[in-house]
């Protein structure tokens, strides 16, 4: 089996890896304070509408990034299709699909992408008055959870799939093992970020 596509597959595992050391290592270090949002003034405001339309795009923006991934592996025929209730994307079976690499590069877009939107969220709450910074600060929180299945190697995810591709492509099933570890311990910090964040809150509207 050819492996064109190695390096680059080596490269944003590795990258993807780098981050999800990185932020277990940032919330124990206390290296940012976790926001303290007033639910009362979110709820009654227009963030709930913003937050569930941009969950919308984030989700077709997520299958987008594996069609273009496929599309530049070479795969014809896929995109993404209206699978009740969430749009998803589908290729048909083809001999691009036997490569490895092909099916990792494809899977590990989706996960990247939410990656990328995730620290946009967060360069955002930096540059933003402190009003505005507050809800980005926990809209990142909350995009990181929304990610974080896809990004770790839970059974059926677009990184379980990919890691076995990866196994496939390296022939062994260390990166996969290993993935799984790091992985898992960027899931339980996500879950206390979160479990802060609601602790944290405030029940007022300031």
């Amino acid at each position: 089996m050819q492996r064109l596509n190695t390096p680059l597959s080596v490269a944003l595992l590795a990258l993807l890896c780098v981050w999800q050391a990185a932020l277990p290592l940032a919330f124990f270090l206390r290296l940012a304070e976790l926001p303290r949002p007033a639910l009362g003034g979110l709820a009654r405001g227009a963030v709930p509408l913003y937050t569930a339309a941009g969950a919308l795009l984030w989700i077709a923006a997520h299958e987008m990034a594996h069609a273009t991934a496929a599309r530049c592996c070479g795969v014809r025929g896929g995109g993404v299709e209206w699978s009740p209730p969430l749009p998803a994307f589908y290729a048909p079976p083809q001999p691009a699909l036997d490569r490895s690499d092909t099916r990792f590069l494809i899977c590990i877009a989706g996960p990247m992408l939410d990656l990328l939107l995730s620290l946009a969220l967060a360069a955002a709450a930096v540059l933003a008055p402190a009003g505005s910074a507050t809800v980005l600060r926990s809209l990142f929180v909350i995009s990181l959870l929304a990610g974080m299945p896809n990004c770790c190697a839970l059974a059926g995810s677009d990184m379980d799939q990919g890691m076995h591709a990866f196994g496939q492509m390296c022939g062994s099933r260390w990166p996969s093992r290993l993935y799984g570890v790091l992985s898992a311990c960027y899931a339980a910090t996500v879950i206390l970020m979160v479990v802060q964040l609601v602790l944290h809150s405030r029940p007022g509207i300031v």
